[in-house]
Parts: C-alpha cells; sequence; structure tokens
C-alpha cells in the first residue's frame, strides 16, 4: 500500500482506495529475487499425524485476501470492524457552572478571578500571569483552586511553587505547542479500538501507531494476542487516554491498518484476555476430488490435530531461525545471540544484507547504524535497536545492548527455543505412545484452567508479571510447608484408575514447556525433557537464571485441539487475483461478496473454524492437507503450477501430467 492507502476514513472523510494492493506506489528499483531458505517442518519438531486419510494439493496464503482472522474477546464476541464512524466527544460534565465560578471567587476573590479571564480571552502570545497567595490555604484547598481553574478556563495554566518561604499559584497563558495536559471528556480512562491490519504483524502495527501518536514505548499500546502479518485480521487494542480522533490521525500517517469501534474502560487490555481466533482461509489450486477432501474434513473434525507451535514462532531463516538465538540468550552466551541477529543470510532484503555484511566485517556498529538509517528512518527494526545499543554501550556490553530490543521482541526468542523442545516432546509422546492415555500423563486439577487455554506465559520478569498465571496459580489452594509450588499444583499425572473412569479423553492432556517451575510428566516423558536440555548443556534447575528476563519459570499447552465448529464450502475461480474472501473493509463499502464462477478454471476449498489463542491454523491446515507447510513448500507449489499451465501440452513430462492425481513429495509425507 502506498501512503495514502493505510488510512482510516470516517464520516465524510470516507474515499475509496484501492484495497487488495500492499505495495508501495512510488517507483522503487525492482527488487532481488528471495531465496526461500526456511525450515522444514521436521526441522522444529513437528513430525506426526492424528488422522490417516490422504492429502491434497492447496496453496496456502496464496494472496493476503486468502488468510482472514478476528480475535474473540474475553466477552466471547467476535471482532468485527463494521463502521467507520468516529464517536464524537459528550459534553464535558466538568464545564464551567455557576456555582464552581462561585466557589472559585470565593476561594480566590473576584478581582483575580476576573484578571485570570483576561489571560483566558487573550490571544496566544500573551506573557501575564496572576499570582495568588496560598500560603495559609491546605493542601486540599489548592488542589481545589486548580481544578476550578481546569475546569472554567481551557486556556489558562496554573502551577503552585515556593518563594521567600511563601506558597503561591501562578496562572500563565497555556502553551499548546508543549503542554501535554489534556481535558479527558470520555467515561473511562483507557480508549480501546479495533484495529484492522493487512499485511503487517501486530508488533509492527502498534509500533507505527504509538510512533504517529507521540508515544516513545510501543508498549503502551496493549494487546490481546498477536496475529499473523500474511492475512487481513482484525482485534482490540488498547491504549491510556488517547481521543479516537487522534488514533484515526495516526492511522491515517500509519499504513496497511483501518481503525474504529472505539469504547473505553476502566481497566487496560492485556495479554492473554482473548477466547480465541475465528479463521476464514482460502486454499487455493485444491486438485483433489470434492469427495477426498470432504472425507478429509470429516475425519480431521472427529480427531482434531496436534497443537504444533507453527513456522511462525520460528522464523523464514533456516540459517539463524529464532529459537537458536533463544537457546543462546537461555544458555547466558549474549555475545553469540548478538552475532546471530546481525549475522548475514541468505534470503534477507538487498538493504538489510548490506547493513549486516558491513558489521560482520568491521564490527562497527555506529557505521552500519547509519546505513541502515537510509532504510529504516522509523528505527523499529530489531537490528536498528541492536546497533543503537551497541553504539550507546560499547562493542562489547553485550547485555546492555541486547536491552535495547524491546522486551517483547527478545521473548519471542526465547519462547521460540521452549516451542522448539515442545514440538519435539510431543512428536515423541505421540511416536511412542500413540494417541491414548497413558499412566503419567497430565491433565489439568481444575478443568476451568483447561477451558482458559491461556496458559502458555512462561517468563519470568518482575516488570512485566502474566496477570492470567497469577490468576490461574492463584484459584490453587496449596498446603503450606510444601515444596509443590502453585503452578506446579495446577496440574497432576494420570492413574489407571483416571483413565478407566473415562472422565479424562486425549484432548484434556498438556505437556509443559520448559522451565523451573513446572510439572513434568510421571512417565518417560520426563526423562526425555531432561536428555533433550542436556543436549544444548541445559537442565530445568539450569533455566533460572540471574538475569530475570532470561529465566524460564515454564507454562502448560495443550497437546491435541479438536475442532467444534469447522465448515467448509468449495468455490471456483479463474485467475490468482480473484478475491475470495470478504474482508471487513470489503463489507462496510458495500462491495459485493465473492461468488464462485460456474466455469471457473480453478478451484478453492473455502475454511472457516475457531481456536483457542496460541493455537496455529497452519497447524490445523497441515493435519487436513498431509503437506510441509513452510514458506518455501508454499512458493515451490506455486511456481511449479505456473511452470506446468505455461508448458505446451505436448512438452509436458508424464509427471507434470499426472499433478493433478498424485500427492505431491513433499518433506514431511515422507516420514
Amino acid at each position: 500500500m502506498g501512503r495514502n492507502h493505510g488510512k482510516h476514513f470516517g464520516n465524510n472523510h470516507h474515499r475509496k482506495r484501492p484495497y487488495q494492493s500492499t505495495q508501495n506506489n512510488t517507483t522503487r528499483p525492482a527488487r532481488q529475487n528471495v531465496i526461500y531458505s526456511s525450515l522444514k517442518e521436521n526441522e522444529i519438531g513437528i513430525t506426526e499425524y492424528t488422522t490417516t486419510t490422504n492429502g491434497f494439493t492447496g496453496i496456502i496464503k496464496q494472496r493476503i485476501s486468502d488468510f482472514h482472522v478476528h480475535e474473540i474477546g474475553f466477552d466471547g464476541k467476535l471482532c468485527e470492524l463494521e463502521n467507520f464512524s468516529i464517536p464524537q466527544p459528550p459534553k464535558n460534565e466538568n464545564a464551567s457552572n455557576e456555582s464552581e465560578k462561585a466557589d472559585l471567587i470565593r476561594l480566590i476573590t473576584q478581582e483575580k478571578f476576573d484578571a485570570i479571564l483576561a489571560i483566558e480571552k487573550a490571544d496566544k502570545q500573551c506573557n501575564d500571569e496572576v499570582l495568588i497567595d496560598a500560603t495559609s490555604m491546605e493542601k486540599t484547598e489548592r488542589t481545589q483552586i486548580h481544578q476550578l481553574i481546569k475546569g472554567n478556563f481551557s486556556s489558562v495554566n496554573s502551577t503552585t511553587f515556593d518563594k521567600d518561604d511563601r506558597k503561591f499559584i501562578k496562572c500563565t497563558k497555556l502553551n499548546r505547542k508543549h503542554d501535554r495536559r489534556r481535558q479527558w471528556v470520555w467515561p473511562h480512562e483507557y480508549t480501546y479500538f479495533l484495529l484492522h491490519k493487512d499485511n503487517i504483524d501486530t508488533m509492527q502495527a502498534v509500533s507505527s501507531l504509538a510512533s504517529f501518536l507521540g508515544i516513545s514505548k510501543a508498549s503502551a499500546i496493549t494487546y490481546a494476542g498477536t496475529k499473523d502479518k500474511r492475512g487481513r485480521t482484525t482485534q482490540w487494542a488498547c491504549v491510556r487516554q488517547r481521543e479516537p480522533s487522534m488514533i484515526v490521525a495516526a492511522a491515517q500517517k500509519a499504513r496497511h491498518m483501518y481503525v474504529g469501534g472505539f469504547t473505553f474502560r476502566d481497566e487496560p487490555l492485556k495479554l492473554g484476555m482473548l477466547q480465541g481466533n475465528r479463521f476464514r482461509i482460502a486454499l487455493r489450486q485444491v486438485t483433489a476430488a470434492d469427495d477426498d477432501v470432504i472425507e478429509a474434513l470429516k475425519t480431521f473434525k472427529e480427531k482434531g490435530f496436534i497443537n504444533y507451535y507453527g513456522h511462525q514462532r520460528f522464523g523464514n531463516h533456516s540459517e539463524v531461525p529464532t529459537h537458536k538465538i533463544g537457546l543462546y540468550l537461555v544458555q547466558g552466551n549474549f555475545k553469540e545471540a548478538c552475532e546471530c541477529i546481525l549475522k548475514p543470510r541468505a534470503n534477507d532484503v538487498p538493504d538489510m544484507h548490506a547493513v549486516r555484511q558491513l558489521w560482520w566485517k568491521k564490527r562497527n556498529a555506529k557505521e552500519a547504524l547509519e546505513l541502515l538509517k537510509r532504510h529504516d528512518r522509523s528505527g523499529r527494526s530489531i537490528e536498528y535497536k541492536l546497533l543503537s545499543g551497541f553504539v550507546k554501550n560499547g562493542p562489547n556490553d553485550y547485555v546492555n545492548s541486547l536491552e535495547s530490543i524491546p522486551r517483547n521482541a527478545r521473548l519471542m526468542y526465547i519462547h521460540a527455543y521452549q516451542s522448539l523442545i515442545w514440538n519435539e516432546m510431543v512428536s515423541r509422546r505421540i511416536a511412542t505412545y500413540g494417541l491414548q492415555l497413558c499412566e503419567g500423563d497430565l491433565v489439568f486439577v481444575d478443568k476451568n484452567d483447561a477451558d482458559n487455554e491461556i496458559i502458555d506465559v512462561d517468563v519470568d520478569d518482575d516488570d512485566s508479571k502474566d496477570d492470567k498465571k497469577e490468576e490461574i496459580t492463584d484459584t490453587e489452594s496449596v498446603q503450606e510447608n510444601t515444596n509443590v509450588s502453585r503452578f506446579q499444583a495446577m496440574v497432576k499425572p494420570l492413574t489407571k484408575i483416571d483413565i478407566d473412569s473415562n472422565k479424562y479423553n486425549i484432548f484434556d492432556v498438556v505437556l509443559p514447556l520448559p522451565g523451573y517451575d513446572i510439572t513434568y510428566p510421571s512417565n518417560d516423558c520426563s526423562q526425555w525433557y531432561e536428555e533433550r536440555l542436556k543436549q544444548d548443556d541445559l537442565s530445568s534447575e539450569k533455566l533460572k537464571r540471574k538475569q530475570k528476563g532470561y529465566s524460564l519459570t515454564g507454562a502448560y499447552r495443550k497437546a491435541f485441539i479438536k475442532l467444534v465448529d469447522l465448515n467448509w464450502y468449495f468455490m471456483n475461480y479463474d485467475t490468482e487475483t480473484d478475491v475470495l474472501i470478504q474482508s471487513d473493509v470489503e463489507k462496510i463499502r458495500g462491495e459485493a461478496e465473492p461468488k464462485s464462477m460456474e466455469n471457473g478454471k480453478q478451484k478453492a476449498l473455502i475454511l472457516t473454524f475457531t481456536l483457542p489463542s496460541s493455537s496455529y491454523a497452519t497447524m490445523a491446515l497441515r493435519e487436513i492437507m498431509k503437506c510441509d507447510t513452510s514458506v518455501a513448500n508454499q512458493v515451490q507449489l506455486q511456481q511449479a503450477t505456473v511452470a506446468i499451465e505455461q508448458t505446451p501440452v505436448g512438452d509436458k513430462s508424464q509427471d507434470e501430467c499426472n499433478i493433478e492425481t498424485k500427492q505431491p513429495k513433499l518433506d514431511v509425507a515422507s516420514q
């Protein structure tokens, strides 16, 4: 999208703009071909399936418009952007009235009141001031005067100061340019709004909004969960005391986003305050027969899927996966972590590749940062933050330089390492024990904890403790004088009596993410965890570090997920540019909903389903399709299809002619 394409248009400002485009309209040099070297599924522990049905070919996220996500709020309501309206400010309940005016005159005299009124009516260059002797006043009286002046005069500022052992209240003309004081007239302190974004991840979107709102820390804008970059997603966001019109203005300056649905609440939005996500996904170029696809979907609906962490957790760089950086951080090898972040890699964009190469050869952070500034003027990239840290702290201060990276971004690396271990453990558990309950499997003691599904929080950091974890553990009553922590007591190992009672099924089983304050299964799985950690010179005890931001307490995650609301239909279309799913924005504009073409050349499968938070839709699709969902593999499928379509019929090999009836040879399918 161009800069004008990322604006929110409300009321009379609603101008139609192209929605499909995600590229800047300005002329740019042709981009070099990207060499996709993304991780294969077996490299991140994804090897098993719950079903044995035949898979089929289909392309995931061929277009951004093929992948839609709507957050489901904590109240169970679907987050949909329904209009572009901007709420009008309510009448200021603190507006001046005769009673307040009389109170102020009583406290400061009519003469002082008139003098302040003259400043109010004067132009903005007025340098007059009114001094009120407040030496004999109590603090409550001085506070009352400040509040009454603020309520009666919109362009007058009042401050208290000491002079010659006396107290005075000084009233001057309000400097709007530098003054941050605003009369907050909305019903509650926190502004909630729906953020609809297009081809940008949540952290990037929030960082961009914060920048245009004049907020120094992007963390001031909160959200319940992160959403994929490649897709169109709608979710709640929240910021303290920012006018809806200001948020709209920031969205107009930013790109790839729309805002609306404003509301106000007393408490801020926090991570985990959602029930799940609703997905609408188009799988293009489906070649299998309808009956075969339907059979796979029905079996999938009954059997569910393995709750693997998907590729998004690990990044697209096979040379420098995020879990490798996370491992270095957990080990305390901060130099190696920094070098991994700045290490050159094959599938970089040219601009960043040049920056990495410069730093790698010269180790001159200042020079590399100056080069990066030519392309990253916003300064929001992780590389920019880390190089800035080196410039500030010195080339060998790796710990403090890493602190320059936003906390959420640093946690991304640590989470990736834990996720890798979890994926490997759940695969080994299924390969060893199958899909049946086993003695020693872990389940939640309180099934309400399982229903919440907001438990994948695992980093010990006093600056930002996870509220949900606190809430869950506080519900557990653990006897005093015990060595079992509340979080460890959240789960219990299944006994033979438990299994024979039929109170539990495979969808109740949880596996831990490694940590020092966690309960492990009381079967062979426990030993597997320790063996795997030992490979990285770690243990559960070593996951508690001096740097608390890199200590891992652990967490629990459901091993299997079963969908209860899976729906599907087929759609015929002609070209890859055909829009198959209507977005919130297109619906608001009254654009026609896409329909199946009677004589369309291609077939798509449209899926709709809901997943709990932190579960990956691509892992659900993997179970249905039985194929590798990595970016590299999806690109190969697209390129193969294009090549076949462009090859004359007489020149096609036998394998190419049979592509519609054959399962492609993909890494994961051969395991």
